[in-house]
């Protein structure tokens, strides 16, 4: 198969690092496109007294995912020949990652596991293990376990 549109979440991690660079260098070698999201989880209003406190942390996010967005195009730069899009979207990043994937015509994601495990797993949740089984195409899974 060969890629020709690939999906790169990013979350700052190094995780994420890692997978932008395997897609992008796919990319530069199959000449595909790739487009860069970070997401923004904006549905924290819940537990906070004062919509204010709640509209605090939702800037915060929304201003991490922006300097998710500069690091990932520091990154990028050892590619000017890759056709890149930078994206950022506010929501469930699970669900804002498949939304994406079923709207568009993505070849490939790839995409950071944290290597969480545990209770760390259970509280957190894995975002990668939701997409990667509710995904409608390839998907590479940067795995690391610390």
């Amino acid at each position: 198969m060969k890629y020709t549109k690939i999906l790169v979440p990013t979350d700052g991690s190094e995780f994420s690092d890692i997978g932008e660079i395997r897609a992008l260098r796919v990319a530069n070698e199959l000449g595909a496109k790739v487009v860069i999201l970070s997401i923004a989880e904006t549905d924290v209003s819940f537990g906070f007294r004062y919509k204010s406190a709640a509209s605090a942390l939702s800037d915060a996010l929304i201003e991490e995912s922006e300097e998710n967005i500069e690091h990932a195009k520091e990154i990028a730069k050892d590619f000017p020949n890759v056709d890149i899009e930078y994206r950022i979207e506010k929501g469930r990043p699970a669900a804002v990652i498949l939304d994406t994937l079923e709207n568009e015509d993505f070849d490939l994601l790839v995409i950071g596991s944290s290597g969480k495990s545990g209770v760390n797993k259970f509280i957190m949740g894995s975002v990668a293990e939701r997409v990667v089984s509710h995904a409608n195409c390839d998907v590479l899974v940067i795995h690391k376990v610390k």
